[in-house]
């Protein structure tokens, strides 16, 4: 059994439509996250890679283990409601009520998951002061909030130099390790790190 471990953003919560939305590295095991990180304001359309180290985000963790928990829940209740389907299917003795039960948590699962994602927009204060870590105007954060205006691009100096900076503190992070190191040993890329067995 191959064992996924490493790190993984999760928890997409305070979007503001084609602009940003806030989400937390954790460490991961198997894909579940355990362990926040640090959450980032990252720009929206750009794949997690653009964006700026903000105060770790309890709604953002909060969420994250709550959609992880639900799809657990999801699938073992789905598991579940096939085991208890095949019997029927075959004309044999079967508890019809047990398999609505449990289709019905199933079902419960997904529909709270998918509130978790409708409902996880930030509150005007909010969409405001994440602006301001990105350097935008608060009159350009209401119109994305409110208008739902279509992406486009919006000059962000912060988050090019919070991605130099964070790029620059593990460069400098890698070459003191390195030369601490007696021999230097080669480094191990992140991507590596997350699909170690």
């Amino acid at each position: 059994m191959v064992v996924h471990v490493g790190t993984k953003f999760y928890g997409k919560v305070d979007r503001v439509p084609n602009l940003f939305y806030v989400r937390t590295q954790f460490f991961h095991v198997q894909f579940l996250p355990l362990i926040p990180l640090g959450s980032y304001l990252l720009v929206e359309g750009t794949n997690d890679e653009r964006g700026v180290k903000i105060p770790l985000s309890i709604k953002s963790v909060f969420t994250a283990w709550v959609r992880a928990a639900l799809v657990l829940i999801a699938v073992g209740y789905g598991i579940l409601t096939a085991v208890h389907v095949v019997p029927l299917l075959g004309n044999q003795q079967a508890s019809v009520a047990r398999v609505l039960q449990y289709a019905g948590w199933m079902a419960g699962a997904c529909l709270v998951y998918w509130i978790t994602v409708r409902f996880s927009r930030p509150s005007y204060n909010r969409a405001i002061k994440l602006g301001g870590y990105l350097g935008l105007e608060p009159a350009v954060v209401e119109k994305y909030l409110y208008d739902n205006l279509p992406a486009a691009e919006v000059d962000l100096p912060a988050a090019e130099e919070g991605i130099q900076a964070d790029e620059e503190g593990a460069q400098a992070d890698e070459e003191g390790m390195q030369a601490a190191e007696q021999p230097p040993e080669p480094q191990e890329t992140p991507e590596a790190s997350e699909d170690r067995l």
